[in-house]
């Protein structure tokens, strides 16, 4: 038997569309409205901007492209999974 990937994953909601994140391994996977694969270590911040209805928090993630540069999101996630891919990615 092959063992598997630890994977752990997080819904979020935006305007565009939702989707959820998945983390495996050291990479964060983005599914839904954009699509993107970003090393944990690439991720400088997740921070939470401001309190929503039905329990969801408005976060902001900043983190490093393929190419260096400073990429910014913003999207809405439970409270409860905005803590846990906090404590998952360390920041």
């Amino acid at each position: 038997m092959i063992p598997q990937k630890n994977k752990t994953g997080y819904s979020f909601f935006t305007n565009s569309g939702n989707g959820n994140f998945e983390l495996a391994d050291d990479t964060l996977i983005m599914q839904g409205w954009k699509n993107l694969k970003i090393k944990k270590t690439h991720v400088m911040e997740l921070t939470k901007i401001s309190d929503l209805a039905l329990n969801k928090v408005e976060v902001e993630m900043k983190y490093f492209d393929m190419f260096g540069g400073n990429e910014l999101l913003r999207f809405a996630m439970r409270d409860s999974d905005f803590k846990a891919m906090k404590s998952t990615l360390g920041k």
